[in-house]
């Protein structure tokens, strides 16, 4: 016999994404469909990659001679709230 349909869990559980991750993620590993799972099992690992490679990129910003304007002679706060949020080389404060 033979019969075609689809399968829905009986007790289902949403898994969302670290909410204080920063860019995007990409899963390196997921539990396979099927598999029981309890309470503190893993069910996702995502690639560290990007993170590993933005923290090794903010150690190097750390580590770096200081710039014209993080030594303070940049813009006035006049002059920088007078440059349009456009052009506005760093963000904007609120």
């Amino acid at each position: 016999m033979v019969a075609e349909g689809n399968l829905e869990a009986a007790e289902a559980t949403p898994v969302t994404a670290p909410v204080d991750a920063q860019g995007q993620l990409k899963v390196a590993w997921l539990v396979p469909d099927g598999t029981p799972v309890k309470t503190g099992d893993v069910v996702v690992r995502f690639d560290p990659s990007e993170m590993e490679r933005s923290l090794s990129d903010g150690e190097s910003d750390r580590d770096a001679p200081p710039t014209a304007r993080s030594r303070g002679c940049g813009p006035t706060p006049a002059a920088r709230s007078a440059t349009s949020s456009a052009t506005r080389p760093w963000p904007a404060r609120s």
